[in-house]
């Protein structure tokens, strides 16, 4: 029944994944520093924040499955941009595109699955675990893309792959729900977000489930290179933490029904922080493979905990705006981690600078604790 959607961000998500090789690699390749990598990476997310917000209005105002259309479309442009650039200003144009293309696809594509008939647990772990399949092929392939073509000739299949993504969605067979005989303003919306209280716990763990996304999109395939491993095996790497994801959705999606459990997004976030703490300090394939299972695994699940946590807290109407909300730990994650990890890494070495990053994850994932605790203040907890 809901095919062509999970089609849809099956190919979209084939193409976002492949920008994660090929963007930070054609970047190294045209000789640009770690401060330069991770600028391109994370300062249009600066972009994303407000777009973000703005794209969840829009949601539900035009409707998600427009939303996702625009959102694909969007990205075979950047695509294009990236294909024809040869130079920094070049690649950051094509860098904002492809913000503007995030920020609407996400909050679109979350608010779809919690609009679809059936239950939303199950809708969300099928949805996540289409798109780490879209992850897997995507970055798999994009490596091969580099070693036997090259990357413009990578960009290129990226736009293509695109726009597959938004002829699929024109399929989708989506119902809006009712709309309120009055429109609260977007500031007033979001005001009445703000004033929920495990909106802010959804922030917090959107952000720690990010940081995988965030590493693989910009300083794992570096790390892998300078580790030896040639594009190709960098990508085949790099796609086992979408395995993990897909595990996560398909064997505990059911069981994440109750947000009033701590130790779920606890354990996950810690097993972030071990997976990243261990990964720069090894070059076998075997225990780099199994960190990335590992580290899409507990990422995968603290995802689907900060779906339900938001969707269950908002209503259907409001849901594209709720979803933009609770993902603000998302733009945060992009927006922070990249740069730092380049200035780290220029002034005190690869190794040093992932252990920071570490650092700074198990300080999120102990700040769950106290702010759990006001979120549910009064409640009785479920294990």
């Amino acid at each position: 029944m809901h095919t062509a959607f999970f089609l849809s961000a099956f190919a979209w998500n084939f193409a976002l994944s492949m920008s994660y090789l090929l963007v930070p690699l054609y970047a190294l390749d045209l000789g640009y520093s770690g401060l330069q990598i991770g600028s391109l990476i994370g300062l249009p997310i600066l972009f994303q924040v407000a777009c973000n917000l703005v794209s969840g209005i829009l949601v539900d105002r035009m409707g998600a499955k427009n939303i996702t259309l625009i959102a694909s479309l969007g990205t075979a442009v950047a695509a294009a941009v990236y294909a024809l650039s040869g130079s920094f200003i070049g690649l950051l144009a094509g860098q904002l595109l492809f913000i503007i293309s995030r920020a609407a696809f996400w909050p679109a594509n979350w608010a779809l699955a919690s609009q679809l008939p059936g239950e939303g647990g199950r809708n969300m772990g099928r949805l996540n675990t289409f798109t780490n399949l879209g992850q897997i092929a995507g970055i798999a392939s994009s490596g091969v893309f580099v070693h036997q073509l090259g990357y413009r000739e990578g960009f290129w299949a990226m736009g293509v792959v695109s726009l597959f993504s938004l002829v699929i969605a024109l399929c989708i067979r989506y119902k809006r729900p009712a709309q309120p005989a009055t429109r609260t303003s977007a500031v007033g919306t979001y005001r009445m977000l703000a004033s929920i209280r495990t909106m802010y716990l959804g922030i917090l763990c959107s952000f720690i489930s990010c940081i995988p996304f965030t590493m693989s999109s910009s300083f794992y395939p570096v790390l892998l290179v300078e580790q030896g491993f040639d594009s190709d095996a960098a990508g085949w790497l790099l796609s086992l933490r979408a395995v993990g994801a897909i595990f996560s959705a398909m064997l505990l999606a059911r069981r994440v029904k109750s947000a009033t459990s701590r130790e779920v997004p606890i354990a996950c976030g810690l097993a972030i922080v071990a997976s990243l703490g261990v990964i720069p300090l090894t070059a076998n394939p075997w225990v780099i493979g199994f960190l990335m299972v590992s580290i899409g695994l507990a990422s995968g699940v603290l995802t689907i905990y900060f779906q339900m946590l938001v969707s269950n807290s908002s209503p259907p109407e409001l849901r594209g705006s709720a979803m933009s909300y609770g993902g603000l730990g998302w733009q945060v994650c992009n927006f922070f981690v990249p740069p730092l990890m380049g200035a780290l890494r220029d002034g005190f070495g690869m190794q040093q600078a992932f252990f920071a990053i570490a650092g700074v994850m198990l300080a999120a994932t102990l700040f769950i604790i106290p702010v759990h605790a006001w979120v549910f203040r009064g409640h009785a907890r479920k294990g």
